[in-house]
């Protein structure tokens, strides 16, 4: 999927003590024909850059007890780094409307006002998907990174 930077906010410091100018990048998922394990790309995170915290957005319910795990992937070829880093379990069959964010002190990846660290290569953030009673039929999710680049 494409790297798809909807809003920079350059100069905007992310927190008084490290000034980092933080961007947001937004993209949303048909979920329509997803199956258990499926990945899906959201992000391409590049050299240099940090991400805070992923927040998924339920758009429209799948209908079905259908989860998501976000996390990080080393390539777009399912290597992954850890996949459940941001959010081990995100209902994607809850109301439209619904927000999950990562929890600091239980997600590995969110931290109270810190980053994930600084990534030495291009990583993708990704969802990994865990689907009960077939592949969706329908269903959508809004998917929102808050990262820095600090090259």
């Amino acid at each position: 999927m494409a790297n798809n930077i909807l809003q920079l906010q350059a100069g905007r410091p992310s927190d008084a003590a490290g000034g980092r100018p933080d961007y947001k990048m937004t993209h949303t998922f048909d979920l329509a024909g997803v199956a258990t394990s499926d990945v899906l790309y959201a992000f391409k995170l590049p050299a240099g850059h940090r991400c805070k915290n992923v927040t998924l957005k339920v758009v429209t319910p799948t209908g079905l007890t259908s989860t998501a795990a976000v996390g990080i992937y080393s390539d777009i070829v399912g290597s992954a780094v850890s996949n459940n880093s941001f959010d081990a379990s995100a209902n994607l069959n809850a109301a439209a409307g619904t927000l999950t964010t990562g929890a600091g002190g239980t997600d590995a990846y969110v931290t109270a006002g810190g980053y994930l660290n600084l990534t030495p290569a291009d990583t993708y953030i990704c969802l990994t998907l865990s689907v009960t009673g077939g592949p969706i039929v329908a269903g959508s999710v809004e998917v929102v990174a808050l990262c820095a680049d600090e090259t």
